[in-house]
């Protein structure tokens, strides 16, 4: 059932309860039409041990985290963001759909990763993986992302002409499949800072499923990037224009001092 949200202009907020949390930004983002995954990464927005979509009363399961209200830390912002302390604290949305064009946009410190966890032999496999994952070590390449979609590569975290993310000031992190278009772009803080053209991007099949907190590349390790997050949105369309927008715009918001 999808909620109705309603804003008052001028509505006072009351002393001693929380602040409500949903913005202009935030409505503009559950007006988007292909909006599929919008989870309430806020402690109020847990019941039954899962996080509530904030548009639909749907249940957003992690991999099996006992105290999710426990998960939660205060980042260089000032503000409240989830923090996933192993495996299966990380997000999980199984039902996510790649097989046509999608976009996944979310806040992210040094330390993130997003994509797929079943295992392949090797990227060229049917269907292969797909991520999004920040270098883990001290030195020149953490923060920085390698992304992965199939055969279609960034190049590893070296490659990456950008600079690496930090905790200190939080970013706006959008992945855009265009399979229509045949590009795959990276954005950060509004600006593309990797991009791919090509016939691959229509024709590769990846991995169903959405996870954020964990990933797996072809025969490797597990790969684990436990950073906190403040904010997550997945969409079946490569959004552009107005969309785009209105999205960045959202995480630009929550990604702020």
């Amino acid at each position: 059932m999808t909620r109705q949200i309603l804003q008052f202009v001028g509505t006072p907020s009351v002393p001693g309860l929380q602040t409500l949390d949903v913005s202009a930004a935030e409505i503009h983002v559950a007006n988007i039409d292909s909006l599929v995954y919008f989870p309430g990464l806020f402690e109020w927005d847990i019941t039954e041990g899962k996080f509530i979509d904030r548009m639909t009363d749907k249940l957003t399961p992690t991999y099996g985290a006992a105290d999710l209200a426990a998960r939660f830390v205060t980042l260089a912002n000032g503000k409240r963001a989830y923090k996933p302390a192993s495996i299966n604290d990380t997000l999980v949305f199984p039902g996510f759909d790649t097989s046509k064009s999608f976009t996944v946009g979310f806040v992210a410190g040094a330390t993130y990763s997003i994509g797929s966890i079943q295992d392949a032999a090797n990227v060229s496999a049917v269907p292969a993986p797909w991520m999004v994952l920040s270098g883990p070590t001290a030195g020149a390449d953490f923060g920085k992302p390698w992304v992965v979609f199939g055969p279609i590569t960034s190049g590893g975290y070296s490659n990456y002409p950008g600079p690496a993310l930090t905790d200190t000031a939080l970013s706006a992190v959008v992945l855009i499949v265009d399979r229509l278009k045949k590009n795959i772009s990276l954005r950060v803080n509004g600006i593309t800072t990797w991009s791919y053209s090509g016939n691959a991007v229509a024709t590769t099949s990846v991995f169903s499923g959405l996870n954020i907190g964990v990933s797996k590349y072809a025969g490797q390790a597990l790969g684990t990037r436990l950073g906190a997050i403040p904010a997550a949105a997945g969409f079946t369309s490569a959004l552009a224009g107005e969309d785009l927008e209105m999205l960045e715009a959202m995480l630009m918001a929550a990604a702020a001092a």
